[in-house]
């Protein structure tokens, strides 16, 4: 009598009611039928003093007393002041009740069946809760949601005012967020138990969801799916048998409790391969259920790796390939191929997750399970953290003559090796003849090669794609474009390639390809945008992942602080660089290239000559003693000239300039500033002016600053002051616009022109030549000139034609700059 007694405890009753109730409960156990007569009784006495009106929600649920009681109450209504209203939810599982039935034979008894909302009655709903301006903006997205569900479109409104705010249109927009997950929890969970799982089948099957599908989930009949589909519609949660939102999906989903989860998930997985379905949707049960017991589930879990890793989802990749390890039917070879397959992946994310595979796949190897291919990625693998006698073991047993083998990638991987790790070659015992050779792009790389090689540089880059490609073969294509002078083609190519990277979510390759970019700015002495990079590169891959590779970006944030002045960080650098890991690899090369800067900067002298030895003499151990690798020899005459030892200077100097390649401006103009200064003052403004020349050409601004600046010197010297000034003039302004500054405050001190003696001297230029002249003497090419001021070339260059005849000058080092900077920056 539970919902009896809810009615009459629902209401205010008279005093002798709440007596008669409690000796109900008082006396002993009277039988049913009394208990509904005297229920019945007490009711329609009530009826002769006032109107009754009995409501009974979801009447379905009723215990068996109640309805009887009220089976026996309507019989006796009758002309009594008693109106009896009854919900019950219409479904096509559930048999009609005796009470339906009954009441239907009675000539006063109404069916009224509660339809779905209307569009207009969904709008009629929003707008006395928010209003008519934002109910015509959302009635037909709320419709569509709810499928005209009060309940939802409720929840809907909750969502809106929850968080409608802050949609950044000003159109109001539907917003899906808990309110409407909980409401269609709530449907749902209201209903019978065979609509809460035809609706759980149905989100677990997802697109695959059909009658037949679903039926065999639920171990019951197509017909039956049919009508409880149809039911879930008629409530407004489905739409031709799908959610109305994805979020619906997910709640329904989310709702089912582990225990039955994971068991629904294999026969998911199970009916999904019995359909042939695609096998991104097989295997993300099987992963979901955490389990691959059928022999069929390795091949489809490969399958949806290779396809996850083409998608760009390398997180989900890895999930279904270890998985696939470790099911019992994966053997010994198969589960070294699947470790290896793991590996690639996990390279995308973070290389640092793929050491703890290593050893497995090292194992593997040595008793010769591993395909040639992935020998090789085990190779590059070991090489990256540093374990030189294990990768060089590997190369030993290396065997190209068996087995599938991609030519590219056997070559790429020697030349890398032959490049930054060369103690692999020199100590795998062995070793054939040509894994010793050096390749001709190792050649490339370290002097410089034909048009050829670099067309087929930039037809690697334009074919590769991130994950897919061998990472280390786009790294020597990036560094053949540079060190072939190719700059402006290698900077394309890093702005595009971290588009792709992104859109891959390939953090590796990011983190690479930022440390490539911040050389290229370094290269152009743009000091704050290779710290932004090298910074950035180290941040997206952890330090532990680079591997030995960190010296890269490490020795670029040490040589970018020294020329900021940044000592204090860039010595904090030095002490993080894992030294002994990385000596035997060209990376040390670039530490020690660094390291010699800083102390030769910092006046440590006997510091920097034992860096740039050790440089020079590991360089020519390895192979790689070329000025493009590592230019040591012209640190170290740096070094000579300010102990003193000129001829030692002089002859380092010469060397390096006769082994530089026709495209290594920068370097031969550094060359030519040290020899300017082991020269008489006569020759030395020869060669100054040579360097001044070449350094602008390949837009190293510092590098031109300090030649500037070494050019003023020597007209002090001749007694030419005023072209003295300009030339100080000039390197004060490429110092400040590189940030360089430790040679902006060194050069400071000479500087005494006043503002206004500076702009007097260019008064006769008009404030259009002015503009070019100034961006043509901070190094800017007439390219990069008319970019910046929005001109044609042809415009730039009569602009310093005119310049040049006005001021008597004949060259755009000898320009006289004394325009305000804001003019050119507004520019």
């Amino acid at each position: 009598m539970g919902v009896i007694g809810q009615l009459f405890h629902s209401a205010h009753l008279p005093s002798d009611v709440y007596e008669e109730l409690a000796s109900w409960a008082d006396g002993d156990v009277l039988e049913a039928a009394r208990l509904v007569h005297e229920a019945c009784a007490t009711l329609l006495g009530l009826a002769r003093h006032r109107p009754v009106v009995i409501a009974v929600d979801d009447v379905h649920f009723a215990d068996e007393a109640s309805m009887r009681t009220l089976l026996h109450l309507q019989r006796r209504i009758r002309s009594a002041r008693v109106l009896l209203i009854l919900n019950e939810r219409a479904t096509p599982s559930r048999a009609h009740s005796p009470l339906e039935l009954e009441l239907a034979r009675q000539p006063y008894f109404r069916m009224i069946r509660l339809r779905l909302l209307s569009p207009e009655g969904v709008e009629g709903l929003i707008e006395a809760e928010l209003g008519s301006p934002a109910a015509h903006e959302l009635a037909a997205e709320f419709h569509r949601l709810s499928g005209g569900n009060p309940l939802i479109v409720r929840a809907l409104i909750d969502d809106y005012r929850a968080y409608g705010d802050e949609r950044p249109s000003g159109k109001a927009e539907a917003v899906v967020c808990q309110a409407f997950a909980r409401a269609v929890l709530a449907c749902l969970q209201r209903g019978e138990p065979e609509l809460l799982r035809a609706a759980r089948a149905t989100a677990m099957l997802g697109e695959s969801a059909t009658p037949d599908t679903i039926a065999k989930l639920l171990e019951t009949e197509p017909s039956t799916v049919t009508a409880l589909l149809r039911q879930l519609e008629t409530d407004g949660l489905m739409d031709d048998g799908r959610f109305r939102h994805e979020r619906a999906r997910t709640a329904v989903l989310a709702d089912i409790p582990a225990e039955e989860c994971a068991p629904l998930r294999l026969r998911a997985a199970g009916i999904l391969h019995d359909e042939d379905a695609p096998h991104l949707e097989t295997a993300g049960h099987l992963v979901a259920a955490g389990e691959a017991t059928e022999p069929w589930a390795v091949p489809i879990l490969e399958s949806a790796a290779k396809q996850e890793l083409a998608r760009g989802n390398a997180r989900e990749a890895i999930d279904c390939l270890e998985l696939a390890r470790r099911s019992r039917h994966a053997d010994e070879v198969r589960a070294a191929a699947l470790t290896a397959e793991l590996v690639r992946a996990q390279w995308r994310l973070n290389t640092a997750a793929a050491v703890k595979e290593l050893e497995s796949l090292l194992e593997a190897d040595v008793k010769g399970l591993l395909s040639v291919m992935d020998a090789l990625l085990l190779l590059r693998a070991l090489v990256w953290f540093g374990r030189w006698r294990d990768a060089a073991a590997v190369l030993a047993r290396l065997d190209v003559t068996t087995g599938h083998v991609d030519a590219a990638e056997y070559r790429t991987t020697l030349e890398w090796l032959h490049c930054w790790y060369p103690q692999v070659i020199t100590t795998a015992s062995g070793v054939s003849a040509e894994k010793r050779s050096a390749t001709s792009w190792t050649a490339m790389l370290t002097r410089g090669g034909s048009p050829e090689t670099v067309d087929n540089a930039e037809l690697v880059l334009q074919s590769c794609q991130a994950g897919d490609t061998v990472l280390e073969a786009v790294i020597s294509a990036m560094h053949v474009l540079i060190h072939s002078g190719r700059v402006d083609r290698a900077s394309f190519w890093c702005e595009y390639l971290l588009g792709e990277a992104a859109l891959w979510r390939a953090a590796t390759w990011r983190a690479v390809l930022l440390d490539i970019q911040a050389g290229i700015a370094l290269r152009y002495a743009d000091l704050p945008s290779a710290e932004r990079h090298a910074r950035a590169a180290m941040e997206i891959l952890p330090a532990q992942g680079w591997g030995v590779a960190i010296g890269s970006p490490m020795a670029k944030l040490v040589l970018v602080n020294t020329r900021m002045g940044k000592f204090a960080e860039a010595r904090s650098q030095l002490r993080q660089i894992p030294a002994d890991s990385m000596r035997n690899t060209r990376f040390w090369l670039q530490v020690l290239h660094a390291r010699g800067h800083y102390y030769l900067t910092t006046e440590r002298l006997h510091a920097a000559l034992g860096d740039f030895q050790s440089a020079g003499m590991l360089a020519g151990n390895w192979g790689l003693d070329f000025p493009s690798v590592i230019p040591w020899r012209s640190g170290l005459a740096q070094v000579y000239v300010r102990m003193g030892k000129i001829d030692a200077a002089r002859e380092l100097a010469r060397e390096e300039l006769a082994l530089s390649g026709a495209d290594e401006a920068n370097v031969k103009g550094v060359c030519l500033r040290v020899l300017a200064a082991a020269s008489d003052v006569k020759q030395g403004l020869v060669l100054l002016r040579k360097s001044a020349d070449l350094l602008q050409a390949c837009g190293d601004r510092y590098e031109l600053a300090l030649t500037f600046a070494e050019l003023s010197q020597a007209r002090q010297e001749t007694g030419e002051v005023d072209r003295a000034r300009m030339m100080t003039r000039h390197a004060l302004q490429l110092a400040k616009a590189c940030q360089a500054n430790v040679l902006y405050e060194r050069l400071l001190p000479d500087w005494n022109v006043s503002d206004e003696t500076e702009k007097g001297g260019l008064d006769v230029l008009s404030v259009a030549e002015r503009r070019v002249a100034t961006l043509a003497s901070r190094g800017l090419t007439n390219r990069e000139i008319s970019r910046k001021l929005h001109v044609t070339e042809s415009t730039v260059e009569q602009h310093l034609t005119r310049a040049y005849r006005k001021l008597n000058v004949n060259r755009r080092t000898e320009l006289p700059v004394g325009l305000p900077r804001d003019l050119t920056d507004t520019a």
